[in-house]
């Protein structure tokens, strides 16, 4: 789930950036296309095409490390409130994380005073 949220944010904050500043240029046609990638670099298109591929990649790692730390941080909840490790374990199992974020929320069980054994290891 985080790797395809990734994905599409990776293209869709570059392409919003492009977008808005586009339609704050006054031209048309591939005159726009050179203003636009001119004005978000600084006045070189080269930098403003490294700029958008930047702002792409800095979305990816935001949105993959973030929603990591929002489900630990979740996990971390409902263990103080008391919940079950069975039930926490069959969660995360029921998400559609990646496997390596399954993994690490499981170790994370495991830390907190879960069973040390996990189905499907």
């Amino acid at each position: 789930m985080e790797k395809v949220i990734s994905k599409v944010l990776g293209i869709a904050v570059p392409a919003t950036i492009y977008g808005i500043v586009k339609m704050a240029m006054p031209y048309k046609g591939a005159s726009a296309i050179t203003s636009t990638l001119s004005h978000i670099g600084g006045g070189s298109m080269e930098a403003g095409l490294a700029a958008l591929l930047l702002s792409g990649a800095a979305t990816d790692f935001a949105v993959e490390n973030g929603i990591g730390h929002i489900a630990k941080s979740n996990l971390k909840n409902r263990f103080q409130s008391g919940d079950n490790p069975d039930e926490l374990l069959d969660w995360v199992n029921s998400q559609p994380f990646s496997d390596t974020l399954k993994d690490s929320l499981r170790r994370t069980i495991e830390e907190n005073g879960g069973r040390k054994e996990l189905p499907g290891d």
